[in-house]
């Protein structure tokens, strides 16, 4: 099996960066993409598949739900996981309401729970 492509939309540079440490320290072979705009990201989606996406609801060109409505019908069988930086049980659930399959806050201790939407998402790397 090939590495699993993941999409990054959010515009926060150094959040991606971070996100793919942590893959790589949990032992995926993943190829991330980052693009910092939702209009970018449309348009990547409707060329390309990704076998999971993460979603910031904050975008230059986006902020709420909108970025949803538009993501998840391009999305093809790729989750789409939102990343945020506050998440609430009402924002939980309006998230998954639009079509997401999960959501993450970002900050302290998000790095635990972006594993776990990895690891309930992508099969597990194969002990060496």
């Amino acid at each position: 099996m090939g590495a699993f492509r993941v999409l990054v939309i959010d515009d926060d540079s150094t959040w991606f960066e971070l996100l793919k440490a942590l893959a790589e320290l949990a032992g995926y072979d993943i190829e991330m993409e980052n693009v910092q705009y939702l209009a970018g990201a449309v348009k990547r989606l409707e060329q390309e598949r990704f076998d999971l996406i993460l979603l910031d609801l904050g975008l230059p060109d986006s902020v709420g739900p909108v970025g949803l409505k538009k993501v998840v019908p391009v999305a093809g069988a790729a989750p789409v996981i939102v990343i945020s930086g506050l998440v609430t049980d009402d924002r939980a659930r309006d998230a998954r309401d639009f079509g997401a399959a999960g959501c993450v806050e970002k900050g302290m201790g998000s790095g635990d729970e972006f594993i776990r939407q990895i690891e309930r998402w992508l099969p597990k790397p194969s002990a060496s």
